[in-house]
């Protein structure tokens, strides 16, 4: 900024600053301002005397600009501090859901009859089956359990739906 007079335009107000300490001395507020943003990084603001006043033009960052820092920041900051937290417990999590799923044969053939006939009844599964309707209930129990199967509607006319991990065991 070109060489200026330092003159308050309200001297009372400026002499209460003054005063209670917000104002050092006179005219080193520009330079402040100056070397504050300078000194956080920032684009410098424009200063320009206009029809007796002061205008100050400040920039700020686009919000690409800003994405691109918080990605940047947030995925070194993350990946360095949650990595060594997440590890132990992740893997006694994951490792249950990535082994393969340990059906009984009984398992596997109702999830099979369920595809093929998704109406059929508990009554028709056990004379199918030729097991009893107490054993159907088990395998039907433990398969509800793993979330591998799923009755709908009523017990009249509901249905069995098969998840999808249920086809591919």
């Amino acid at each position: 900024m070109q060489k200026h007079s330092s003159r308050p335009q309200n001297p009372l107000i400026a002499n209460a600053f003054y005063k209670s300490g917000f104002i050092e001395s006179w005219g080193r507020g520009i330079d402040k301002i100056k070397e504050e943003f300078t000194h956080a990084g920032l684009q410098v603001p424009t200063f320009e005397n206009m029809c007796g006043g002061m205008m100050v033009t400040m920039f700020r960052k686009t919000f690409k600009e800003i994405g691109t820092l918080n990605g940047t920041l947030n995925g070194t900051l993350n990946g360095t501090l949650n990595e060594p937290l997440n590890e132990p417990l992740n893997e006694p999590l994951n490792e249950p859901l990535n082994e393969p799923l340990k059906l009984s044969e009984i398992e596997r053939s109702i999830i099979n009859i369920f595809i093929e006939n998704p109406v059929i009844t508990r009554e028709e599964l056990s004379e199918k089956m030729k097991v009893s309707i107490r054993t159907i209930q088990r395998a039907l129990d433990e398969l509800k359990k793993k979330k591998l199967i799923m009755r709908v509607g009523s017990k009249k006319s509901g249905k069995w739906l098969v998840d999808k991990k249920g086809t591919e065991a």
